[in-house]
């Protein structure tokens, strides 16, 4: 992104010219190394200074951005060297339906092209706390000053917002804001109205539940636009047969090509939007039919009538990946108490736990002692990873080489979902951070807990 600063005496930028094209000027010469430039008006006079600045190292050097492993080889945030705010059927301009106005903080260019794009194809109200705003737009009924967010507006400042982190959007940075208005426009160069497929690639780091979680979602938001969302064959860390034996997944059909298709390559940055985060349209329908039977009739067995506390705590690869924000796992110590003012105010009889964490499980089974029901699964603890790992999908392999591996991972996507489908079946819900788990869970359930306890979200399910 641009933004703007001063210029030192004696330097030699090279100079451009103040007009509505200058970000895209200054964005060409970007392409060819360039990071500093002067604009001046027509007489030559220098206005001011631009400077870029990569949108993933500005994040980074936030003291609120997420440092995780899992985002060093798939960057959050596109550069958007290129993108045309005249295209207007493929913004994406979702995220201001619920506000009546927009509040910026700072010129730069992103605040600048999204202020034009709010004046040219909405009806909302524009606010600006600096003035230098003047440089850029005309004097308009909807652009107004105002030191600070009036209320109601959504707030856009200048420093990062890791709204991609807690899952808050309701407050956000203009390189964030930017990066969802702009977001077809990165995911692909073709008209919208020609698009029938959305292929999604999944890191082999990512588990059966986050899987799901993007079909699920993915269909939410891709799916309203009349795309279907699938799978590219081959891509994940299973066998796609194992895949079709319990969940039921559209792969890439042979008829999907570069005319027709988004290929979605970078998942954490199409994970982490807005625009997936909301509920997923998914049900207990994506489960085989014989399966999901199964799971009934083992759940049925375990519960017996009694009244279930669902927990899921998350661990072991959550932490040595660093995940922060709403995904940032807990101590047994952090949720204990609350677990057990809970257990007794909801008259439960037994608590059904999901944790992949043997540290965890250990923790849950001598606080709550003979209370506690799980599934039988192969856990791991923070321990267990080697310096060089970072997800349980590494260390899995690490233990089961070869053949081996597959007939494991099969084992342990059965277990994991009959974890989350007794979840479903529990009347009372609680979870220590944001994961797939938790969003399957709610999905199975089909939101109808009685009472629901993030830690997370301090006690709001």
């Amino acid at each position: 992104m641009l933004n703007l600063c001063e210029v030192p005496e004696n330097v030699n930028y090279r100079q451009l010219r103040h007009g509505p094209g200058v970000f895209h000027e200054a964005l060409a010469h970007v392409c060819a190394g360039e990071r500093h430039f002067c604009v001046a008006d027509g007489d030559g006079h220098v206005l001011y200074g631009l400077v870029y600045e990569d949108n993933q190292s500005w994040a980074e050097a936030s003291e609120l951005y997420v440092h995780s492993k899992l985002f060093e080889e798939m960057p959050l945030f596109p550069p958007y060297l290129t993108y045309d705010e005249e295209r207007r059927e493929a913004l994406c301009l979702d995220l201001f339906r619920d506000y009546d106005s927009v509040w910026f903080e700072q010129v730069s260019e992103y605040s600048v092209v999204l202020a034009r794009i709010l004046l040219a194809y909405t009806d909302k109200t524009v606010f600006f706390a600096d003035g230098r705003i003047d440089w850029f737009i005309r004097p308009h009924t909807r652009l107004v000053r105002s030191d600070r967010p009036p209320a109601g507006a959504l707030p856009v400042f200048g420093r990062f917002v890791p709204s991609s982190f807690d899952g808050d959007f309701t407050r956000l940075d203009a390189m964030v804001l930017f990066h969802h208005v702009f977001f077809f426009q990165w995911l692909t160069p073709l008209d919208l109205k020609d698009v029938k497929y959305v292929e999604f690639l999944v890191p082999r780091t990512e588990g059966i539940g986050s899987i799901l979680l993007a079909y699920g979602r993915g269909m939410a938001f891709f799916g309203a636009k009349g795309m279907q969302v699938t799978l590219k064959p081959g891509c994940t860390r299973y066998p796609d047969e194992m895949l079709r034996k319990y969940v039921k997944l559209p792969f890439t059909p042979e008829d999907a090509d570069d005319t027709n298709t988004i290929r979605v390559v970078n998942y954490y940055s199409v994970m982490y939007a807005k625009m997936l985060r909301r509920k997923g349209d998914l049900d207990l329908s994506v489960l085989q039919p014989s399966f999901l039977e199964e799971m009934k009739e083992y759940a049925d067995a375990v519960i017996r009538g009694r009244r279930l506390l669902g927990v899921l705590l998350r661990g072991s690869d959550y932490v040595t990946s660093a995940m922060g924000g709403s995904s940032r796992p807990r101590s047994v110590a952090d949720v204990a108490p609350v677990i057990a003012q809970w257990f007794e105010e909801n008259g439960c009889d037994k608590i059904f736990l999901a944790t992949e964490d043997g540290d965890l499980l250990d923790g849950m089974l001598s606080a709550f002692e003979g209370k506690i029901l799980c599934v039988s699964q192969e856990r791991y603890r923070v321990s267990d990873f080697r310096e060089e790992m970072t997800t349980i999908s590494e260390l899995d392999r690490a233990r089961h080489p070869g053949k081996e591996y597959d007939v494991f991972v099969e084992d342990a996507t059965v277990n994991y979902l009959y974890a989350i489908y007794m979840l479903s079946r529990c009347e009372v819900f609680m979870y220590s951070c944001h994961c797939g788990g938790v969003s399957l869970a709610r999905q199975f359930n089909e939101d109808r807990f009685e009472k629901l306890y993030s830690f997370a979200d301090d006690g709001k399910g």
